[in-house]
């Protein structure tokens, strides 16, 4: 059977895009996570009941690949290194724990899934940037905060911000993501200070 020229070259064309769909289809994504980093310690169901959350990302970040910022305004997206996870959702977990062991208490529900959980604080964040910036290197995390009392004839709520900088130990995502972690584990220090002044 004679193949015609144009038939030749729709089979190269076809040919082409499989090896290439091979080719790009053969790298794997690499998975991270954000992890606690203040040290485990002994809880007490005594302790202050907390609800964490809402937690408010921008939108930028509500993806799973991880995203950084060479300049001001550009975004870079790592296709293949992404979080093992809803990067939101495990922001609220880490901070949830950190909070936990940091003062020392058992009786912490995370936002919205046990939200119906009665609390003695309700703790939120609105996170406005948490990314690492390319012209320095460093990561930063911007983020105000609220501590609020549950119920009525309560206090008004504490309020604050925090505006966090740690430098990754070399350029690699897992050093991009422990630096990220520290500071999750720094804004959940401010604002476990808050919660034990408000208590005060």
């Amino acid at each position: 059977m004679r193949i015609t020229l144009h038939a030749r070259l729709l089979l190269a064309l076809c040919a082409t895009g499989l090896v290439a769909a091979c080719v790009g289809g053969t790298q794997p994504s690499r998975l991270y996570v954000l992890s606690a980093t203040e040290a485990p310690s002994q809880r007490s169901t005594q302790g202050v009941a907390l609800s964490v959350g809402p937690i408010v990302l921008p939108k930028y970040l509500d993806r799973p690949q991880i995203v950084t910022r060479p300049t001001a305004n550009e975004l870079t997206i790592a296709e293949f290194d992404r979080w093992g996870g809803r990067l939101e959702d495990n922001v609220t977990q880490v901070i949830g724990e950190n909070l936990s062991r940091r003062l020392r208490t058992s009786r912490v529900a995370l936002f919205p899934a046990e939200a119906a959980v009665r609390a003695d604080l309700r703790i939120s964040v609105t996170i406005s940037r948490f990314e690492c910036v390319g012209d320095s290197g460093e990561c930063v995390l911007d983020a105000r905060w609220q501590i609020a009392g549950q119920g009525d004839g309560v206090a008004a709520p504490s309020m604050g911000a925090s505006g966090l900088v740690a430098r990754p130990a070399n350029g690699s995502y897992t050093a991009v993501a422990a630096a990220m972690s520290q500071l999750l584990g720094e804004l959940s220090r401010e604002i476990a200070d808050g919660v034990s002044a408000r208590a005060r």
